[in-house]
């Protein structure tokens, strides 16, 4: 048996020593062969004094202390010595706190929603607590307790806890078969996700090398197709084919720069060649081979004193640039 703490004074010291006792009472009878009066004695000897009190701020206190009003008791020859619940009545009303019931009541009905980040499992914990308090019997009163958790879950929960409610009826049988219910529901995955998207899930005969097979090689259409007709499917192939374009690239890249035109020339050009760098009709401007990309008349030599302005040089770039989008 484990004896209960010493009674310094103190409402919220008050209901666990009574607890404590009860627990003692109940679970070693034959401790106490009198019954109430052993009872009574038993408890009486764990009476001490405020200036032993463990919260130091309770020790100024100029109330009774516990041990000097069971010493009053004795001398009156209480009749609350014969009997252990008239013994903890008397305790509670000079002890225990009054407005405890009602306190507790009311914040059961202020704090009877699930926190957001609140587990079910602590929620049902601290409900429990609150309603003890306040006197409420989970036994008697679970109807409407039952009520006030369900209101209280948050409601995705109680969407996904309703469909294993029995068939015919509109709520579980008991209070701790919903929080049973929904403890594992809160973490649960959903079956889809967010945008109604299914999880895609690879068969459990399918091997991973063979699902995660890499893309073949595919040139890009604006480059050339020469280096594109002898290449194979196998990582090789495709090597040797992307070698030969960058190959490609470097060499466009060294040619020398095309001659600047005027406006009127430029679109002649371009009316009537798809090449405005050397006139030919075979290849588009992006893919000559002669000329390189053209150079404005202040980084071109050869087209120094042509007279052209900034604007006519910017809308040259531009229509490279277009041209090459194309």
């Amino acid at each position: 048996m484990v004896d209960p703490l010493r009674y310094c004074g103190g409402a919220k010291e008050l209901d666990k020593f009574l607890e404590t006792l009860r627990s003692n009472f109940a679970s070693h009878q034959h401790l106490f062969p009198t019954g109430d009066p052993d009872q009574v004695k038993y408890a009486v000897s764990f009476l001490d004094t405020w200036n032993n009190h463990p919260d130091t701020t309770q020790r100024q206190t100029e109330n009774t202390d516990p041990s000097e009003w069971a010493s009053d008791l004795r001398e009156a020859k209480d009749p609350c010595l014969e009997n252990f619940e008239l013994f903890a009545n008397k305790l509670q009303k000079i002890y225990g706190d009054k407005d405890r019931r009602l306190n507790s009541a009311t914040k059961a009905m202020q704090e009877y929603q699930q926190l957001p980040n609140e587990s079910v499992r602590i929620y049902a914990n601290r409900l429990k607590a609150i309603w003890r308090r306040a006197g409420w019997s989970l036994i008697t009163h679970e109807v409407v307790l039952y009520d006030m958790a369900w209101a209280g879950l948050r409601h995705a929960l109680n969407t996904k806890v309703r469909p294993w409610i029995s068939s015919g009826k509109d709520r579980f049988d008991t209070l701790d078969q919903l929080f049973d219910c929904a403890a594992p529901s809160e973490f649960k995955p959903d079956d889809k996700k967010p945008g109604g998207q299914q999880q895609q899930q690879r068969p459990a005969g399918e091997s991973q090398k063979g699902g995660d097979k890499k893309r073949n090689f595919r040139p890009s259409i604006s480059e050339p197709a020469e280096n594109t007709s002898g290449s194979s499917t196998n990582s090789g192939g495709n090597s040797k084919s992307g070698k030969s374009i960058k190959s490609s690239r470097g060499s466009r890249a060294n040619l020398s720069p095309a001659l600047w035109l005027s406006k009127e020339a430029y679109e002649s050009r371009k009316a009537n060649r798809p090449c405005t760098r050397c006139s030919s009709g075979d290849h588009k401007t992006y893919l000559c081979t002669k000329y390189g990309k053209t150079n404005p008349p202040e980084q071109n030599s050869s087209n120094s004193g042509s007279g052209y302005d900034g604007k006519q040089i910017k809308r040259q770039k531009s229509l490279d640039t277009q041209q090459q989008k194309n």
